[in-house]
Protein backbone atom coordinates (compact mmCIF):
# COMPACT_ATOMS: atom_id res chain seq x y z
CA UNK A 1 0.00 0.00 0.00
CA UNK A 2 1.22 3.22 -0.88
CA UNK A 3 2.02 5.98 2.16
CA UNK A 4 -0.32 9.28 1.68
CA UNK A 5 1.67 11.53 2.27
CA UNK A 6 0.13 13.91 0.39
CA UNK A 7 -4.12 13.92 -0.68
CA UNK A 8 -5.78 16.01 -3.53
CA UNK A 9 -6.29 18.70 -1.38
CA UNK A 10 -3.06 19.51 0.16
CA UNK A 11 -1.62 22.83 -1.07
CA UNK A 12 1.51 20.74 -2.91
CA UNK A 13 -1.17 19.60 -5.19
CA UNK A 14 -3.27 22.30 -5.73
CA UNK A 15 -1.03 24.38 -6.43
CA UNK A 16 1.61 22.50 -8.35
CA UNK A 17 2.44 23.71 -11.88
CA UNK A 18 3.78 20.30 -13.44
CA UNK A 19 -0.06 18.62 -12.25
CA UNK A 20 -0.51 16.27 -15.97
CA UNK A 21 3.16 16.58 -17.03
CA UNK A 22 4.76 13.94 -19.04
CA UNK A 23 5.96 12.03 -18.04
CA UNK A 24 6.18 12.68 -14.55
CA UNK A 25 2.39 14.14 -13.46
CA UNK A 26 2.89 15.87 -10.20
CA UNK A 27 -0.13 13.91 -9.12
CA UNK A 28 -0.61 12.09 -5.14
CA UNK A 29 -0.62 8.67 -6.61
CA UNK A 30 2.67 9.60 -8.43
CA UNK A 31 4.11 11.67 -5.53
CA UNK A 32 3.22 9.39 -3.04
CA UNK A 33 4.79 6.42 -4.84
CA UNK A 34 8.29 7.89 -5.56
CA UNK A 35 8.51 9.45 -1.92
CA UNK A 36 7.67 5.78 -1.09
CA UNK A 37 10.54 4.42 -2.65
CA UNK A 38 13.22 7.32 -2.77
CA UNK A 39 12.13 8.69 0.74
CA UNK A 40 10.50 6.79 2.76
CA UNK A 41 12.82 3.19 2.01
CA UNK A 42 16.03 5.85 3.28
CA UNK A 43 14.61 7.21 6.46
CA UNK A 44 17.59 6.83 7.81
CA UNK A 45 18.98 9.35 5.21
CA UNK A 46 16.64 11.70 6.22
CA UNK A 47 15.63 11.32 9.96
CA UNK A 48 17.05 13.76 11.95
CA UNK A 49 19.37 15.25 9.45
CA UNK A 50 20.17 18.78 7.67
CA UNK A 51 19.21 18.08 3.98
CA UNK A 52 19.44 20.16 0.97
CA UNK A 53 16.81 19.34 -2.16
CA UNK A 54 17.83 20.93 -5.32
CA UNK A 55 15.11 21.54 -7.75
CA UNK A 56 12.38 21.61 -5.11
CA UNK A 57 9.71 23.31 -7.39
CA UNK A 58 6.71 24.39 -5.22
CA UNK A 59 8.06 21.60 -2.18
CA UNK A 60 6.15 18.32 -2.00
CA UNK A 61 9.37 16.80 -1.37
CA UNK A 62 10.88 18.80 0.46
CA UNK A 63 7.45 18.63 2.57
CA UNK A 64 7.81 14.96 3.34
CA UNK A 65 11.24 14.89 4.05
CA UNK A 66 10.33 17.13 6.81
CA UNK A 67 7.58 14.62 7.89
CA UNK A 68 9.89 11.91 8.08
CA UNK A 69 11.69 13.72 10.18
CA UNK A 70 14.42 15.64 9.09
CA UNK A 71 15.65 18.17 11.12
CA UNK A 72 16.15 21.17 8.61
CA UNK A 73 15.18 21.40 4.94
CA UNK A 74 16.45 23.75 2.83
CA UNK A 75 15.04 23.88 -0.88
CA UNK A 76 16.52 25.81 -3.80
CA UNK A 77 15.17 26.64 -7.57
CA UNK A 78 16.06 28.70 -9.56
CA UNK A 79 12.15 30.01 -10.79
CA UNK A 80 11.21 32.61 -8.13
CA UNK A 81 7.69 31.35 -8.89
CA UNK A 82 8.31 27.98 -7.42
CA UNK A 83 10.36 29.03 -4.31
CA UNK A 84 7.37 31.81 -3.65
CA UNK A 85 4.94 28.74 -4.08
CA UNK A 86 7.08 26.61 -1.73
CA UNK A 87 7.26 29.21 1.09
CA UNK A 88 3.57 29.71 0.83
CA UNK A 89 3.01 25.73 1.01
CA UNK A 90 5.14 25.33 3.97
CA UNK A 91 3.29 28.09 5.54
CA UNK A 92 0.19 26.73 4.99
CA UNK A 93 1.00 23.97 6.41
CA UNK A 94 1.62 25.28 9.51
CA UNK A 95 5.00 23.95 9.69
CA UNK A 96 7.94 25.82 12.05
CA UNK A 97 9.44 28.57 10.07
CA UNK A 98 13.00 27.16 12.08
CA UNK A 99 12.52 23.83 10.30
CA UNK A 100 12.79 24.81 6.14
CA UNK A 101 14.08 27.31 4.19
CA UNK A 102 14.19 28.02 0.83
CA UNK A 103 16.27 29.72 -1.65
CA UNK A 104 16.21 31.02 -5.54
CA UNK A 105 18.84 29.96 -6.56
CA UNK A 106 21.52 28.02 -9.42
CA UNK A 107 22.86 24.90 -8.11
CA UNK A 108 26.54 25.16 -8.90
CA UNK A 109 26.48 28.45 -7.82
CA UNK A 110 24.90 27.79 -4.44
CA UNK A 111 26.69 24.78 -3.80
CA UNK A 112 30.05 26.75 -4.59
CA UNK A 113 29.31 28.86 -1.97
CA UNK A 114 28.02 25.95 0.86
CA UNK A 115 31.10 25.05 2.99
CA UNK A 116 31.97 21.52 2.75
CA UNK A 117 29.88 18.70 4.34
CA UNK A 118 27.21 21.21 5.41
CA UNK A 119 24.56 18.96 4.57
CA UNK A 120 23.95 15.38 5.46
CA UNK A 121 21.89 14.67 2.60
CA UNK A 122 21.49 16.07 -0.98
CA UNK A 123 17.97 15.53 -2.94
CA UNK A 124 17.95 15.67 -6.57
CA UNK A 125 14.80 14.78 -8.69
CA UNK A 126 14.32 15.55 -12.16
CA UNK A 127 16.42 18.32 -11.72
CA UNK A 128 20.00 16.97 -13.28
CA UNK A 129 19.21 17.68 -17.12
CA UNK A 130 19.49 21.11 -16.28
CA UNK A 131 23.30 21.48 -15.50
CA UNK A 132 25.10 20.70 -18.74
CA UNK A 133 28.41 19.33 -16.68
CA UNK A 134 27.59 16.73 -14.32
CA UNK A 135 30.99 15.97 -13.60
CA UNK A 136 31.06 19.11 -12.04
CA UNK A 137 27.35 18.83 -10.10
CA UNK A 138 28.02 15.24 -9.02
CA UNK A 139 31.77 16.43 -7.61
CA UNK A 140 30.11 18.87 -5.72
CA UNK A 141 27.16 16.83 -4.31
CA UNK A 142 30.53 14.64 -3.36
CA UNK A 143 31.60 17.70 -1.32
CA UNK A 144 28.61 18.97 0.36
CA UNK A 145 27.06 16.08 1.57
CA UNK A 146 28.53 14.83 4.54
CA UNK A 147 26.68 11.48 4.05
CA UNK A 148 24.56 10.68 0.98
CA UNK A 149 22.64 11.65 -1.99
CA UNK A 150 19.08 10.72 -3.06
CA UNK A 151 19.39 11.33 -7.11
CA UNK A 152 16.58 10.50 -9.57
CA UNK A 153 17.48 11.93 -13.23
CA UNK A 154 16.49 11.23 -17.18
CA UNK A 155 19.03 9.23 -19.07
CA UNK A 156 20.31 9.84 -22.37
CA UNK A 157 17.46 8.02 -23.68
CA UNK A 158 14.78 10.39 -22.62
CA UNK A 159 16.00 12.53 -25.99
CA UNK A 160 14.96 10.00 -28.46
CA UNK A 161 11.08 10.72 -27.27
CA UNK A 162 10.79 14.01 -27.50
CA UNK A 163 9.52 14.28 -31.34
CA UNK A 164 11.07 16.74 -33.63
CA UNK A 165 14.00 17.27 -31.83
CA UNK A 166 14.67 13.47 -31.35
CA UNK A 167 15.03 13.53 -34.94
CA UNK A 168 19.20 14.61 -34.94
CA UNK A 169 20.08 12.05 -32.10
CA UNK A 170 17.68 8.87 -33.84
CA UNK A 171 19.70 9.92 -36.97
CA UNK A 172 23.08 9.72 -35.01
CA UNK A 173 22.77 6.50 -32.87
CA UNK A 174 22.79 2.71 -33.54
CA UNK A 175 21.42 0.30 -31.21
CA UNK A 176 24.22 -0.03 -28.56
CA UNK A 177 25.16 3.45 -28.47
CA UNK A 178 23.34 4.57 -25.24
CA UNK A 179 25.34 1.27 -23.25
CA UNK A 180 28.34 3.59 -23.69
CA UNK A 181 29.02 6.35 -21.65
CA UNK A 182 27.65 9.64 -23.48
CA UNK A 183 26.00 12.61 -22.68
CA UNK A 184 24.07 13.92 -25.12
CA UNK A 185 22.42 17.59 -25.43
CA UNK A 186 19.74 19.29 -26.28
CA UNK A 187 18.42 22.97 -26.81
CA UNK A 188 15.32 24.15 -25.12
CA UNK A 189 13.64 27.47 -24.55
CA UNK A 190 17.21 28.89 -25.58
CA UNK A 191 19.10 27.00 -22.52
CA UNK A 192 20.73 23.58 -22.76
CA UNK A 193 19.93 20.36 -21.33
CA UNK A 194 21.96 17.74 -20.93
CA UNK A 195 21.45 14.15 -20.46
CA UNK A 196 23.81 11.43 -19.75
CA UNK A 197 23.57 7.50 -20.09
CA UNK A 198 23.62 5.44 -16.84
CA UNK A 199 26.97 4.30 -17.68
CA UNK A 200 28.82 7.30 -17.65
CA UNK A 201 27.20 8.83 -14.18
CA UNK A 202 28.23 5.60 -12.76
CA UNK A 203 31.33 6.26 -14.01
CA UNK A 204 31.27 9.35 -12.89
CA UNK A 205 30.02 8.43 -9.36
CA UNK A 206 32.99 6.24 -9.26
CA UNK A 207 35.37 9.24 -9.79
CA UNK A 208 34.46 11.22 -7.27
CA UNK A 209 34.31 8.94 -4.59
CA UNK A 210 31.03 7.87 -4.37
CA UNK A 211 29.81 4.10 -4.06
CA UNK A 212 26.35 3.49 -5.35
CA UNK A 213 23.29 1.70 -5.88
CA UNK A 214 20.57 1.30 -8.28
CA UNK A 215 17.01 1.82 -6.89
CA UNK A 216 14.82 -1.19 -7.60
CA UNK A 217 11.40 0.76 -8.96
CA UNK A 218 9.66 -3.11 -9.16
CA UNK A 219 7.76 -2.29 -6.38
CA UNK A 220 5.20 0.26 -8.56
CA UNK A 221 6.30 -1.21 -11.86
CA UNK A 222 3.10 -2.06 -14.21
CA UNK A 223 4.71 -2.74 -17.24
CA UNK A 224 8.61 -4.24 -16.28
CA UNK A 225 9.26 -5.10 -19.89
CA UNK A 226 8.76 -2.06 -21.53
CA UNK A 227 11.47 -0.29 -24.09
CA UNK A 228 11.89 3.10 -24.87
CA UNK A 229 10.78 2.23 -28.21
CA UNK A 230 7.12 1.83 -27.37
CA UNK A 231 7.29 5.59 -25.99
CA UNK A 232 8.30 7.26 -28.85
CA UNK A 233 4.77 7.62 -30.44
CA UNK A 234 2.00 9.81 -28.97
CA UNK A 235 -0.15 7.43 -28.75
CA UNK A 236 2.54 5.27 -26.41
CA UNK A 237 3.00 8.13 -24.38
CA UNK A 238 -0.29 8.07 -23.49
CA UNK A 239 -0.90 4.95 -23.08
CA UNK A 240 1.91 4.57 -20.31
CA UNK A 241 2.05 4.20 -16.87
CA UNK A 242 4.44 6.98 -16.04
CA UNK A 243 6.67 3.85 -14.38
CA UNK A 244 7.24 2.82 -17.57
CA UNK A 245 10.40 5.40 -17.74
CA UNK A 246 12.07 3.48 -14.95
CA UNK A 247 11.42 -0.18 -16.81
CA UNK A 248 12.59 1.08 -19.80
CA UNK A 249 15.77 3.32 -18.13
CA UNK A 250 14.48 6.30 -19.43
CA UNK A 251 14.90 7.86 -15.92
CA UNK A 252 17.10 6.08 -12.95
CA UNK A 253 17.28 6.33 -9.33
CA UNK A 254 20.26 5.63 -7.40
CA UNK A 255 21.59 6.17 -3.70
CA UNK A 256 25.24 7.75 -3.09
CA UNK A 257 27.01 7.43 -0.68
CA UNK A 258 29.97 9.39 0.97
CA UNK A 259 32.45 7.11 2.16
CA UNK A 260 34.99 9.83 2.78
CA UNK A 261 37.33 9.39 0.21
CA UNK A 262 39.21 12.72 -1.44
CA UNK A 263 37.67 14.10 -4.40
CA UNK A 264 39.36 13.92 -7.99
Amino acid sequence: MIRPFVSDSSPFILNDPKMNKWPIPSQPEVINARADILLYEHISLLKNKKVLEIGCCNGPFSYITHILGASIIHGIDSETRHIENARHNFDMSNINSNAFEFFIADAIDFLNKTPDHFYDTIICLDSMQNYPDHYQLIQLFHKKAKEAVILDTFTANYTLLLGKKSRTTLKNIHNETFKLPVTYYIEEHNKQLAFSSSELLELIFQSVGFSFDLVNWEKHSQNPRKNWKDLMSMQGKRECHWTDIYSSNICVSYILKNNGQKNV
